[in-house]
């Protein structure tokens, strides 16, 4: 689950195919950083307040960035089309996964040190899944 390897570095990119200038394209990257910031915020917030709702954060982070997908992969391409860049839009919901994934494999750990070793050899694999995909 690394679809914010090509959002991040190639997204002002991905969104110029849309039919947007160069300067447009990289203004529309401010609501898909906004979903990132906001909703980081919230499940880390709401993970730390309500106890076993990781799982069910996890999943309900992951149901817009499928549809997003769906929305860029089915929709018209023609230009300045607004569905794609809606759909590229609610792949910020990528944000949290990744923080949650972290949590949820630290959480399943006892021990201080396991539970670092956990999270880093998440974090790696998740770079490593990142750099190749």
């Amino acid at each position: 689950y690394t679809v914010n390897g090509a959002v991040s570095g190639f997204g002002p990119l991905i969104v110029s195919t849309f039919g947007y200038t160069t300067l447009e394209s990289i203004l529309l990257q401010f609501p898909l950083g906004s979903i990132v910031l906001i909703f980081v915020l919230l499940t880390g917030y709401l993970s730390s307040r309500i106890r076993n709702i990781n799982l069910i954060l996890l999943v309900l982070c992951c149901l817009p960035v499928i549809a997003g997908c769906a929305m860029i992969w089915k929709s018209n391409w023609y230009p300045r089309a607004p569905t794609p860049v809606a759909g590229y839009t609610i792949i910020g919901f990528f944000g949290p996964v990744v923080f949650l994934i972290i949590n949820i494999g630290m959480a399943n750990v006892a021990g201080a040190t396991k539970k670092s070793f956990t999270a880093a050899a998440i974090f790696v694999a998740y770079c490593v899944g990142n750099r190749s995909g």
